[in-house]
C-alpha cells in the first residue's frame, strides 16, 4: 500500500461518519424476508414520532407530486410500496444525520434529491438495473459533502461551485486532503450497510472511464448517476442558460461512453433535461 493511501486512510479516520439509525437496519431486515409485514414495518417506523413526521412532510411535499396528500406512516407504506417507502425513510435519516449550516442547506438537499429522483427515473426507463438502487445512488453521492464541510474550514471554497458537476473537484480535494468526497462518501455508504455496488457507484461517479468497474450493476449505477449529474446541471435555470446545444452536443460526445452504457443518444438529453427541469418547478 502506497504513502498516500496510508495518509489518505489515516484523514479519513479523523472525519465523522454518522452511525445509520436502528430503525433503518430494522427496516432492512426486514425487507429482507420472503414477505415482509407492513403493520410491523410501519409500527416500528411510528414509534419515532419526529422521523414519522418528517417522512409524512417528505412525502406531501411537491417534490414527490402525490395526487392526495398522506397522513400516517401505514397510510404511506400502503400508498407508496415497500421499496419506495424504504426510500424515503432513507432520505428523511439522512436529512436528519447529515445536514449543511445555514443557507447552504437547502441548496444541497435540493441537488441530493433531485439527483435521487432522476437516478430512479433514468433506471425505470432504461430497466438495466433496480430502480431502488438508483435512488440509492442519488441520494448517497455527495453525502460526505457535509461530513468534509464540518472537517475542513475551507472546504466550502470549493464544495458548493462544484456540487452538481463540477468537473475538476475531485482533483482539487485529492491535492488540499489526500482524499475526496467520492472516496467519503463509498465510506459512508459501507458503514450504513447499503449494497455493495452503491458504494462502488458512489466511489467512482466522478472518473473518466467505466472499463476498470467489473460488477455489471455497478458499472450502470455509476454510468447513471454520471448522466444524471450532468442533467440536474442543465436543470439550474442559472447554469443551464449559459449551456448552448453545442456544449451539451460536446458533453455527449465526450461522454458517449455513458450514453453507450444506458442505451441513450444525445436526444435524450434534452429529454430528461426537461423532465429535470419539471421536477424543480414542482420544488
Amino acid at each position: 500500500m502506497s504513502a498516500a493511501v496510508l495518509e489518505a486512510e489515516k484523514l479519513i479516520a479523523t472525519i465523522t461518519i454518522p452511525a445509520q439509525r436502528q430503525i433503518v437496519i430494522d427496516l432492512q431486515v426486514e425487507m429482507a424476508v420472503d414477505e415482509p409485514c407492513f403493520t410491523q414495518i410501519s409500527t416500528a417506523v411510528a414509534k419515532d414520532v419526529a422521523l414519522s413526521a418528517k417522512i409524512i412532510k417528505l412525502i406531501n411535499s411537491p417534490f414527490y407530486g402525490l395526487s392526495r396528500p398522506v397522513g400516517s406512516i401505514s397510510q404511506a407504506l400502503s400508498l407508496l410500496g415497500l421499496n419506495n417507502f424504504n426510500n424515503i425513510v432513507l432520505s428523511s435519516v439522512m436529512r436528519e444525520l447529515i445536514n449543511v449550516d445555514g443557507e447552504l442547506n437547502e441548496r444541497f438537499w435540493e441537488h441530493t434529491l433531485l439527483m435521487a429522483r432522476l437516478c430512479e427515473m433514468v433506471a425505470l426507463r432504461t430497466r438495466m438495473v433496480s430502480a431502488d438502487l438508483a435512488y440509492m445512488v442519488g441520494l448517497f453521492h455527495d453525502c460526505a459533502v457535509p461530513l468534509m464541510l464540518a472537517r475542513f474550514p475551507d472546504y466550502e471554497d470549493i464544495a458548493f461551485p462544484g456540487l452538481g458537476g463540477g468537473k475538476n473537484l475531485i482533483t482539487v480535494e485529492d491535492e488540499r486532503y489526500c482524499t475526496n468526497h467520492a472516496v467519503v462518501g463509498s465510506m459512508v455508504a459501507k458503514n450504513w450497510k447499503l449494497p455493495d455496488v452503491v458504494s462502488l457507484a458512489i466511489r467512482h461517479h466522478h472518473e473518466s472511464s467505466l472499463d476498470h468497474i467489473n460488477d455489471n450493476d455497478a458499472r450502470v449505477l455509476t454510468a447513471i448517476l454520471m448522466f444524471s449529474d450532468f442533467i440536474s446541471m442543465l436543470a439550474d435555470s442559472s447554469v443551464s442558460t449559459n449551456l448552448e446545444s453545442g456544449k451539451i452536443e460536446g458533453w455527449a460526445q465526450y461522454h458517449r461512453h455513458i450514453l453507450i452504457e444506458l442505451g441513450l443518444n444525445c436526444d435524450d438529453v434534452y429529454e430528461y433535461r426537461e423532465d429535470a427541469a419539471e421536477l424543480l418547478m414542482r420544488d
